[in-house]
């Protein structure tokens, strides 16, 4: 039997994409469809495989759909098994780029495979390569630049640093295996203030599909994510058996483990590893799921399938979570518990399934413990509802009703202070420290418009200015008029007018000695922001580390 591999996506709002999960679960199980279907708000990326009938059914159950109606797809053959089982995920993006801030929607254009080899030949077009590295080395076009990037999520800081010396009317041809990364990549370039922003359409897949021949641009073999591997320039799998990590022939002597379709997967699997990540507490989980994504940071060819299990306080619970792991996947368990015989129990059940459990706090308590010899308290209650948390309540409110300069009338009671033009993350920034225990007040600066408070009476507070590049305030703003349904003809948008009121704030915190913190550098995060407030509060009131949270 042969099999009809199909691959496709579309970028389109999907707000009931929860619901969608178990009817196209129910309708490829039952018409025999294996692969992998991604679905998130924003749209829908997947590669699935079946007979041809099967795959012609589930377009046709897709149509029905007025979001999916008409969906295109990339066809190609197998007479192997491409998938050995059938997914269905639900993820926050529909390709992983890892940040927000700029719009989608405003992608590049497409270029056709037949045009692609004289468009990309032109010396005044940069041609790149949005794969990840292991996927080049089996592949590219001749000349494509390779940001080297061992995941899509590290390509943003990659173009941030080559966009640094390259004016922004050069021309960009950015292309992927099947459209939905370099597509996406577009946008995020667009974002950074390119005008001039292509992408192939169909990615390489289509190229090759379209343009035969051995005289076109392709170099290699074309990387799939499935158990062929890799294609030829004619969409043929690969008859030799490779390794993902280097592309090379692999002699079955070095082969460990060798999957249905005679596909190495032994020396792959560092970079195709998945894991279930169950997060487990008895209070909010805040904690564990802190120290496990600082953990999973680590690995980022990692993929990662977090649970959260948060309120786990009897063993029914526990049942419950253990209920819930897939044992044919690779499951972790990540714990804090403070009863003890609870904690047990998850561990002996842990056990019995073959789970590995790791509790993420008992090797630090019992450091301490060893270094300054003394025993833990039995009757510690670290979840118990102190003056902390409550003073941490009494800042976010605090916060919140002084968002965007709003009741100045009790500013001294605040213990920082944040000003800066509209749109440079001030307002998340201030709620970020109130949850970190401060009484925040940001201030919009608007240009020849005086300060609204007088500098002289905030003189003992820490004052911080937030500044970003105009370039990228632009785009900013522009993305939010759009979102917002706005003619961008205007003021907010005017070069001219953001340089101004970018050099008015500079004056203004330059005149009163307040510090300033550029966050376009690095495309600070506000977590990074808020490290770097919490340094000049510490610094001013001369404190070591966060003494208020």
């Amino acid at each position: 039997m042969g099999y009809v591999i199909a691959a496709f996506y579309r970028f389109v709002h999907l707000h009931n994409y929860y619901d969608m999960k178990p009817v196209i679960s129910e309708f490829c199980l039952s018409h025999g469809i294996k692969g992998t279907v991604i679905l998130a708000e924003q749209g829908i990326n997947a590669t699935i495989a079946g007979s041809r009938r099967s795959i012609e059914e589930f377009f046709s159950f897709l149509d029905s759909d007025d979001r999916l109606h008409g969906m295109k797809y990339h066809e190609s053959c197998s007479d192997r098994e491409p998938f050995a089982k059938m997914k269905v995920r639900l993820k926050s993006e529909v390709v992983r780029l890892g940040i927000d801030g700029f719009d989608c929607s405003v992608r590049g254009e497409y270029i056709d495979p037949c045009d692609w080899d004289e468009f990309v030949s032109s010396p005044d077009v940069h041609m790149i390569d949005t794969r990840n590295n292991y996927e080049v080395r089996f592949g590219r076009f001749k000349g494509a630049i390779d940001p080297d990037t061992s995941s899509f999520r590290e390509f943003p800081e990659w173009a941030r640093s080559w966009a640094l010396d390259k004016k922004k009317d050069i021309s960009v041809a950015m292309y992927c295996t099947g459209g939905i990364r370099c597509e996406k990549s577009t946008a995020f370039m667009r974002s950074l203030g390119f005008q001039n922003v292509y992408h192939l359409r169909g990615g390489i897949l289509n190229y090759l599909k379209t343009v035969r021949g051995d005289s076109n641009l392709w170099e290699g073999e074309c990387f799939v994510f499935d158990d062929r591997i890799a294609v030829d320039r004619n969409i043929v799998p690969s008859e030799d058996i490779k390794c993902v990590k280097c592309a090379g022939k692999v002699d079955a002597g070095d082969i460990r483990s060798v999957s249905k379709g005679n596909i190495i997967v032994g020396a792959a699997n560092a970079s195709k590893a998945a894991l279930d990540l169950h997060l487990v507490s008895d209070s909010t989980c805040e904690t564990v799921v802190a120290v496990a994504r600082s953990a999973v940071e680590h690995f980022k060819s990692l993929e990662v399938n977090e649970f959260v299990w948060s309120l786990i306080g009897s063993k029914r619970q526990v049942d419950r979570v253990m209920l819930n792991i897939n044992p044919e996947r690779y499951n972790l368990i990540m714990y804090t518990m403070v009863d003890d015989n609870l904690r047990k129990y998850l561990k002996e059940k842990a056990i019995a399934q073959g789970v590995r459990c790791i509790p993420v706090l008992a090797h630090v308590i019992r450091e301490i413990s060893c270094y300054l010899q003394v025993t833990k308290d039995p009757n510690a209650h670290p979840h118990k509802l102190g003056d902390e948390y409550f003073n941490r309540i009494d800042a976010i409110n605090y916060t919140i009703s002084h968002d965007d300069g709003q009741n100045l009338w009790d500013i001294d009671q605040a213990d920082i202070i944040i000003v800066g033009v509209s749109r440079t993350s001030k307002s998340p920034t201030s709620i970020y420290l109130a949850y970190r225990g401060y009484r925040v007040v940001n201030i919009p600066l608007v240009c020849s418009v005086q300060l609204p408070v007088d500098p002289a009476m905030i003189a003992d507070k820490l004052v911080v200015g937030l500044t970003i590049d105009a370039d990228r305030l632009i785009q900013i703003r522009r993305n939010r008029l759009i979102s917002m349904k706005h003619q961008e003809n205007c003021n907010y948008v005017s070069y001219e007018q953001v340089v101004e009121e970018i050099n008015e704030m500079k004056k203004i915190c330059a005149k009163n000695r307040w510090p300033t913190i550029d966050v376009t550098q690095k495309q600070k995060s506000v977590e990074e922001i808020a490290a770097t407030i919490i340094q000049f509060f510490n610094k001013k009131n001369n404190q070591i580390g966060e003494a208020i949270y």
